[in-house]
């Protein structure tokens, strides 16, 4: 059981307002539910949580700064159904007033954490390219072989490369970022030698260029990961990857704390919800994530790109064709030019312009000249 403070006390205070006596909210202490400091840390027991992340201005004695298990809300099931959990954040915008910013998160019995904030959020998948961006809102990027953090430019964009597994990425999977510039480098977090920094230089996938995905508790929580959910990134090392104001970035850190938390962010295109696939990968416009592209969708698009092929051939081919016409009439024309001028060659006797046909136009004034 974590260690018990005045802080943590607050919901034992608010739940005589919600109509649940002190001694109910004591026996969920008594039964070591999940009390987390800050919203990025995720509970792992099986339960209803309720995250006020403005207070509750109605009742200043309640302010859940972490996720505290609903224990109000019993008598709606909320610790056994997903839905009455999800409504108990409306629940709760009614008693504390505000700005209405309450968040439900839902803990199943098989240990599958689903926030009500993310439901319709996008997830992301392996081969999907992505931006990393750090808590100072800066994004991280690969710049001759070093790894950075700074403003958001082309090499910010990273393709997520899942490390074994299928399916959305959750917390506790293992990922890799790679350049989609061509160099196909990855990057790697070092070891002490070269003090723990954070490089893209590596060709070959192996385990310094292997990342997994932690909460800021360290802890993998059954949890898919999406735009609306905060990491870090715990290296081969068992350090965290870290993005300082200054625009460094390293894997060197033990602790996790703000400089540590991370998000992924689409890289918004024409595609169906702003997501880019890579490669072996399509898109789901229903699931809207990247999921590997099946024999048959690849075969497919295989024919597709053959019958594009051999038709901008023929486009080729026909342009040239055209170029080639244009290209003689413009020799054509240049001839014409040429044999007109032949035809009127001028020739000067007398002062006077004898022209090719035997005309004779013009005088110098001192002599006759007679048609010849």
């Amino acid at each position: 059981m974590k260690k018990f403070n005045a802080k943590r006390m607050l919901p034992l205070v608010a739940s005589l307002v919600l109509g649940v006596g002190l001694s109910t909210q004591a026996s969920a202490l008594e039964q070591d539910k999940d009390f987390t400091i800050t919203p990025d840390a995720y509970p792992t027991t099986a339960d209803c949580y309720v995250h006020t992340p403005k207070g509750c201005p109605n009742h200043v004695g309640y302010d859940a700064q972490g996720w505290y298990p609903d224990v109000h809300g019993r008598h709606t099931n909320a610790q056994n159904d997903v839905n009455a959990c999800f409504a108990r954040a409306a629940d709760y915008n009614d008693w504390c007033g505000g700005d209405e910013t309450t968040q439900a998160l839902f803990v199943s019995n098989t240990g599958e954490v689903t926030l009500d904030s993310a439901v319709d959020a996008e997830s992301f998948s392996g081969g999907q390219t992505v931006y990393l961006k750090s808590h100072h809102g800066t994004y991280f990027y690969m710049a001759d072989g070093d790894f950075k953090v700074g403003t958001k430019r082309p090499s910010s964009k990273m393709e997520l490369v899942r490390v074994g597994g299928s399916g959305p990425i959750k917390f506790g999977d293992k990922i890799a970022l790679k350049s989609v510039d061509g160099s196909g480098v990855y990057v790697t977090a070092m070891h002490a030698g070269e003090q723990h920094n954070a490089v893209a230089r590596a060709t070959k996938l192996d385990g310094w260029e292997t990342f997994t995905i932690v909460d800021r508790n360290g802890n993998t929580p059954n949890l898919v990961v999406t735009a609306e959910t905060a990491f870090a990134l715990k290296g081969a090392h068992n350090l965290h990857m870290v993005a300082t104001p200054d625009g460094q970035a390293k894997a060197s850190v033990p602790q996790i704390d703000d400089w540590e938390m991370v998000r992924l962010e689409a890289i918004s295109s024409s595609g169906v919800g702003g997501i880019t696939c890579g490669t072996g990968t399509t898109l789901d416009s229903a699931k809207k994530q990247c999921v590997a592209t099946s024999p048959s969708t690849l075969a497919l698009q295989v024919s597709q790109l053959t019958q594009r092929n051999v038709a901008l051939t023929q486009d080729n081919a026909n342009l040239q064709s055209t170029v080639n016409r244009q290209k003689e009439q413009l020799y054509r024309a240049e001839q014409d030019k040429y044999t007109y001028a032949a035809q009127f060659k001028i020739t000067r006797l007398c002062g006077r312009v004898k022209l090719a046909n035997g005309e004779v136009r013009g005088s110098n004034g001192t002599h006759t000249c007679l048609r010849w």
